[in-house]
């Protein structure tokens, strides 16, 4: 009887370590762009934070094809909506994903003249 229950625990023992292993394959994180790679713990702050290293980076006067090459070197993906071109990237794993957003408007001469950049925290 009691060999059945330590045959019993080590193969409990031997599943949970199969299920963490699996689990933590499935939940293997995507860093975040470089941009952000450094942001706040708390997520409530995460957004201003995100805003305001968008704004820092890609200031007004910035050349559109530069603000477009550099979200693109960093893996940022380009969507044309209803206000324009945006910019997301999504970092995380299985379980909790990240997404983040560049928005901008240009002038006559394709510059800068704002940006936006957005956070949406997401967990299944």
């Amino acid at each position: 009887m009691k060999f059945g229950a330590f045959a019993l625990g080590a193969a409990f023992g031997v599943t949970l370590t199969l299920a963490s292993t699996l689990f933590a394959g499935l939940a293997r994180d995507v860093p975040r762009p470089s941009i952000f790679a450094q942001l706040p713990s708390k997520t409530i702050e995460v957004e201003p934070e995100v805003d305001r290293l968008t704004k820092i980076t890609f200031p007004p006067g910035t050349r559109e094809e530069r603000l477009i090459a550099d979200l693109s070197e960093m893996g940022f993906t380009l969507r044309l909506g209803k206000d324009g071109l945006t910019a997301t990237y999504s970092a995380g794993g299985f379980i909790c994903t990240e997404s983040f957003y560049v928005t901008w408007h240009t002038s006559q001469d394709r510059t800068i003249s704002s940006t936006t950049g957005g956070y949406l925290p997401s967990c299944l």
